[in-house]
């Protein structure tokens, strides 16, 4: 069914994106940090207006490989989707039968699969700066 795709994608999505995230989270200066506590700044606050700007790119870099990851997901898609369930990556196999494959039908729908990742990726990726807080702590 979609939802045990959902579920499964998710356990393999949620761990990668967290390994992902603590790494750009732990480059945060603490000292930031510190000094907008130290101006009356909540935890929540901090984390908003501070921490979460600045590891702005890390989120947007992991948004794009988790969404790539996920889109392109193959095998638990055909082991746990049926007729009704299916994703594009398993449709496109029903384009390949053992007697003849149409290449042209298989191609034009590998195609529109990626149409997602062109328009998604490019919208994302002007957002994804380089480091943000080049010079903002003195070291």
């Amino acid at each position: 069914t979609k939802i045990a795709l959902i579920i499964v994608n998710t356990m393999f999505a949620v761990p990668l994106a967290i390994w992902y995230l603590s790494a750009f989270f732990d480059q945060v200066p603490r000292e930031i940090e510190e000094a907008a506590m130290i101006d009356g700044a909540s935890t929540l606050q901090t984390m908003t207006l501070i921490s979460i700007p600045i590891a702005k790119s890390g989120i947007l870099a992991t948004a794009i490989l988790i969404f790539i990851g996920s889109w392109n997901e193959f095998l638990f898609a055909l082991t746990l989707t049926r007729d009704d369930a299916k994703t594009a990556a398993v449709a496109i196999l029903n384009f390949m039968p053992f007697e003849g494959t149409d290449w042209g039908k298989a191609a034009a729908a590998c195609v529109l699969m990626l149409l997602p990742i062109v328009v998604f990726v490019p919208f994302v990726k002007k957002y994804v700066a380089g480091p943000t807080t080049t010079g903002s702590v003195k070291g």
